[in-house]
């Protein structure tokens, strides 16, 4: 075989997931489908005028390709539903910002860096994933998405949060594992509809104070950071509050506690990892407070996956219109 001959058998390779995404979404358009799923099929680009013609979509999950643009896509003016993570995007994709109908939106294991400060124009947003992206820090402007129930941004390194931070009073589930955080501003106390926060493997040396004013905490991780004394006053504090079931301080060079402490308060966790698992808007979610570094970016068809980045939901009602290539 010549080597010419090679050479083009080997461009057809290079393109031929750009044109099997081409043919799924024309297919998609065709048929009005609003949920499309090219996951892990080596994607690298999909031209402007694709996008343009699936104007129906509702849901687009794009995940573990080799995507570094989009686009286009700010076409897609009902799109609720957007999935990059695991692509090659070295910044912040800003066609999304146009797209004002976004409800979830999954950038995790892209080189991002920052996030700009125009992400406040997502203001519909309730589930944002930016786990290992490089953060450094977060926008102040991140504080105007009013709508957010879910913040997820393990393995970054953050150092703290914007003060402004309790603007996020919808904000339920927080996931900061993995970062330099070694204090909460004062503000935090009034996140009240927090139910799950994860500031495992940060360098806390003390249980953050504000924890103990929120109400409506049930799991708490600290594990794996710098604690050597116990803030009796905050674990008091935690007692207080009625739906407490875990507080993990698992794996800190805490001192053994007396057993009478144990005894008083069953939700503490001092010596052990632990497991357990819980439903959350409909997908089954484990949490792991120790080893989830292995599970950290999962997806599965059962939609079962790591502590803290459950499958994105797909409303009932667009599921019947559907194009997908599975994992």
């Amino acid at each position: 075989m010549s080597s010419s001959s090679e050479d083009q058998q080997s461009s057809r390779r290079v393109h031929e997931p750009d044109e099997d995404a081409k043919r799924t979404l024309a297919n998609a358009a065709r048929n009005d489908a609003t949920y499309v799923r090219l996951s892990s099929r080596h994607v690298r680009r999909i031209d402007a005028v694709t996008f343009a013609e699936c104007a129906e979509l509702r849901a687009l999950l794009l995940h573990d390709n080799r995507l570094s643009m989009l686009d286009g896509i700010e076409t897609l003016t009902q799109l609720e539903t957007l999935s990059l993570a695991k692509n090659r995007f070295t910044k912040f994709p800003h066609q999304v910002l146009d797209l004002e109908t976004l409800t979830y939106l999954n950038l995790s294991n892209n080189d991002l860096r920052l996030l700009p400060a125009s992400i406040r124009q997502l203001r519909n947003l309730e589930v944002l994933w930016v786990n290992r992206t490089g953060l450094t820090s977060f926008p102040e402007e991140i504080c105007e998405l009013v709508n957010l129930e879910t913040l997820g941004a393990r393995h970054n390194e953050l150092k703290s949060l914007p003060y402004e931070f309790s603007a996020l009073r919808r904000l339920r589930w927080l996931t900061l594992v993995g970062n330099s955080l070694s204090w909460l501003p004062d503000t935090f106390r009034e996140l009240q509809h927090l139910k799950h926060l994860n500031l495992s493997s940060n360098n806390f040396t003390r249980i953050p104070p504000p924890i103990g004013n929120l109400r409506g905490l049930k799991y708490c991780f600290l594990s794996k950071n710098a604690i050597r004394l116990i803030d009796f006053v905050a674990v008091l504090r935690l007692a207080a509050v009625d739906n407490i079931r875990r507080l993990d301080l698992s794996g800190n060079p805490v001192f053994k506690p007396e057993s009478f402490l144990l005894n008083r308060f069953p939700f503490l966790r001092l010596e052990t990892a632990w497991f357990d698992s819980l439903l959350f808007d409909g997908n089954s979610v484990w949490m792991d407070s120790l080893q989830t570094s292995s599970l950290d970016e999962s997806y599965s068809t059962s939609h079962v996956v790591a502590d803290l980045e459950p499958f994105p939901a797909v409303p009932n009602d667009i599921t019947k219109k559907s194009v997908e290539f599975l994992l």
